[in-house]
């Protein structure tokens, strides 16, 4: 049929979505599609189905972005200061760090003796200083 265009060349084509190796390019592109893709889609999902949605984004440099729509902003912030805030969420992620054994992520915030462990261990490392690791997260994630 003459006129017609293929997907690619009508309109935008899909990307491949894979990581993006250069340690710039990808802060950058987390930076521009923060707002404008995952804040976007989360408004339009809570007007269009009249959902109540709270996004919670850890950049790779461990930055909290969170986007809530006013419902669910109202029920989480009400007297708690925006330090408080800031302290729970960091321990929730510090919690899914230790829950996915990921100690790179951990060790911005742990002792050098703890943070000789690393994902070579995994779970049987992780599993044996359980004890030894929590409390030194608690203290940290606390400290002001």
């Amino acid at each position: 049929m003459e006129g017609s265009l293929t997907p690619e060349e009508n309109g935008r084509g899909k990307i491949e979505i894979k990581r993006i190796e250069n340690t710039t390019n990808r802060q950058v592109t987390f930076c521009n599609r923060r707002n404008g893709l995952l804040n976007k889609k989360a408004y339009e999902l809570s007007v269009l189905c009249d959902a109540e949605v709270a996004l919670i984004v850890f950049s790779n440099r461990g930055r909290l972005h969170e986007y809530a729509n006013n419902k669910i902003r109202k029920v989480l912030f009400i007297g708690l200061s925006s330090f408080l805030i800031f302290k729970v969420f960091q321990l929730l992620y510090l919690s899914l760090c230790l829950f996915c054994f990921d100690f790179r992520i951990v060790d911005k915030w742990v002792s050098p003796s703890i943070t000789k462990l690393d994902n070579r261990h995994c779970k049987s490392s992780y599993l044996q200083n359980r004890h030894r690791i929590a409390p030194i997260v608690m203290q940290r994630v606390y400290e002001p």
